[in-house]
């Protein structure tokens, strides 16, 4: 018997390791994907002029692209963004995920535009090639 939970025990490890190791699939196709991003974009750029009127659309294509870095977030305008953005709420239980991801983006102070772009990016698990994104911001 109890050589019997013993092998039961290395079967369940190696299935949780074998699970752990599989890719992870995609759900979605590229014309989703890329929906998904334009959409993004739109409602990115007006929370963004909502947010710093004295700033063009031009402004904020500029330093999504990292060519203008004039325009920066701190602690709580990123907050605010994720907020307007509906991915997250005023709620203190998320507040530490705010928190947490503030500082996996290695910042005390200020963030750039363009980090911030990153950072949302990953969240909802969009690829966007360099080239698509530059050509979609000019």
């Amino acid at each position: 018997m109890l050589q019997e939970g013993k092998r039961l025990k290395d079967k369940l490890s190696r299935l949780e390791e074998s699970e752990r190791l599989k890719p992870v699939t995609r759900v979605t196709n590229s014309a989703s994907e890329k929906y998904v991003l334009q959409r993004f974009q739109r409602e990115f750029d007006r929370i963004i002029s909502e947010m710093y009127s004295d700033f063009t659309p031009e402004n904020i294509a500029a330093a999504v692209r990292g060519e203008d870095e004039s325009v920066k977030l701190n602690y709580i305008r990123f907050k605010e963004l994720l907020v307007r953005l509906g991915m997250t709420t005023e709620a203190t239980e998320e507040a530490g995920l705010t928190l947490e991801l503030w500082q996996a983006m290695e910042r005390q102070e200020e963030v750039t535009l363009k980090d911030a772009w990153t950072a949302i990016l990953i969240i909802l698990r969009v690829e966007s090639k360099k080239s698509d994104e530059n050509s979609a911001r000019l």
